[in-house]
């Protein structure tokens, strides 16, 4: 992720089961910021070129809460 793009962190996720099956976090300064970078046309570019297969399913979501244990 380049911090070009205005994203703060990532994290990845991958399944047990399947370690093909992953899900990307990016964290932005603000919804706008976010949505400003998924639709930027070179997005899925620039997933074909990592690897992604198929039509990613992207979605932009606001964080409503976050306790650390």
């Amino acid at each position: 992720m380049s911090p070009g793009a205005g994203a703060q962190r990532h994290w990845v996720y991958r399944t047990v089961e399947d370690p093909d099956d992953v899900v990307v976090a990016v964290e932005f300064p603000s919804v706008d910021a976010a949505r400003s970078f998924v639709q930027d046309p070179g997005l899925r570019d620039a997933m074909g070129r990592a690897g992604v297969q198929g039509e990613p399913h992207v979605q932009v979501r606001d964080e409503v809460e976050a306790v650390e244990y």
